[in-house]
């Protein structure tokens, strides 16, 4: 390569650095995607809803517990397969 060539090649990476720099420097955005704010206060709110149902849950289970009507049946272990049955 010449001289020229290679000082025409550094002025247009010269240039194209400048331009990365305005851009990062002035805050302009490269992709169009709108970014979600995140809302502290209706985050706060459903995650409140869902600690409610939570405990509306356990309550229903520590009522069941309480009244004796729980009944639990074990169920037998599957029988393991011979080896020549694959």
């Amino acid at each position: 390569m010449s001289a020229s060539t290679t000082s025409r090649w550094f002025a247009v990476v010269l240039v194209l650095q400048m331009l990365i720099l305005a851009g990062l420097w002035l805050g302009v955005s490269g992709s169009s995607v709108a970014y979600a704010q995140p809302d502290a206060g209706r985050d706060r709110k459903e995650l409140l809803e869902e600690v409610r149902k939570t405990n509306a849950k356990l309550d229903t289970l520590i009522e069941l517990l309480r009244s004796g009507k729980l009944q639990v049946q074990a169920a037998q272990a599957d029988q393991p397969k011979p080896a020549g049955d694959r």
